[in-house]
């Protein structure tokens, strides 16, 4: 009857402590889940600032470009007008 209870009591603190055991393998794994999760949006965050800045870039690029357009247009405008008065 006695051996009974004892095997009773070491089955419980063998399984409690297996059962701690699998709790905190798990807690660790739900950690490095989490950490590669926060990895991945700062990597997703970066990504979409630095396609912002190449955006940015390629809009100055384009006002820039149009402004030179628009000075060679007027440059072209000065001279035909010259031409009209020399002829």
């Amino acid at each position: 009857m006695y051996n009974i209870i004892l095997y009773i009591g070491i089955f419980l603190m063998v399984s409690g402590f297996s059962l701690f055991l699998y709790s905190e393998m798990r807690l660790r794994q739900l950690d490095r889940e989490a950490f590669m999760n926060q990895q991945l949006t700062k990597s997703f965050n970066k990504a979409k600032e630095e396609e912002a800045k190449w955006h940015l870039k390629r809009i100055w690029l384009q006002i820039e470009n149009l402004e030179e357009f628009i000075e060679i247009k007027v440059l072209e405008k000065k001279v035909r007008k010259q031409w009209l008065v020399i002829i």
